[in-house]
């Protein structure tokens, strides 16, 4: 990894990525004490203790980028008091990341997203945050290549990156997953980027 980790927020009209904040961790602790969503994800349940920890190396790791996903409504009233304030009139619904594993090739990256509230989704937030990320991906990261690693069973999941334009070119048995694929042969420019995305800031952490 040759680009220097920096953190970002990036809001569009429907959504508003930001990095994994301390502040956030209680309400992504409940997020993930759901069955459901533990199992689509592949993980474990955590402790709030777990939880922080992760947190804070989730920041620092360079082998890994995470954002918060949240979503515009501006009916909201009430606000965690501790949430920075370009959170406002926006509610945290879930997050997407992106891997850069050893095993795989400089120009790839693992992509998954997850829109935990359940009155956030069918409402197309995960298929913007995972075009951005994209973006992302390639402008910030010279990536071309992501895979997005799907349980067989989850055919929401399969739908929304079929919809997107990946291509599946793997089923692993062992671990009851389809891989699927999306390749470009051009790499957006951080300029194009900046242009692309305008509502778009550095966060100092």
């Amino acid at each position: 990894m040759n680009q220097k980790k920096q953190h970002f927020y990036l809001k569009t009209p429907k959504i508003l990525l930001c990095p994994y904040l301390k502040q956030f961790i209680p309400l992504y602790h409940q997020f993930m004490q759901d069955e459901e969503i533990l199992y689509l994800t592949g993980s474990e349940p955590l402790t709030i203790d777990e939880e922080l920890q992760n947190q804070e190396s989730w920041l620092k790791d360079e082998s890994k980028y995470t954002f918060i996903i949240f979503q515009k409504d501006e009916n909201i009233k009430l606000h965690y008091d501790d949430f920075p304030e370009e959170t406002y009139n926006y509610r945290m619904v879930g997050d997407i990341n992106l891997f850069f594993h050893s095993y795989i090739e400089e120009n790839e990256a693992e992509i998954d997203v997850m829109i935990a509230d359940k009155q956030a989704r069918r409402q197309g937030l995960a298929q913007q945050a995972v075009e951005i990320m994209m973006d992302f991906g390639m402008a910030y990261y010279k990536k071309n290549r992501f895979i997005a690693k799907i349980k067989n069973d989850n055919q929401k999941s399969i739908k929304l990156f079929e919809k997107i334009g990946f291509l599946k070119f793997e089923e692993v048995q062992k671990f009851n997953e389809v891989h699927y694929q999306m390749i470009f042969s051009d790499i957006m420019t951080m300029d194009q980027f900046y242009q692309k995305y305008q509502h778009i800031s550095n966060v100092q952490i």
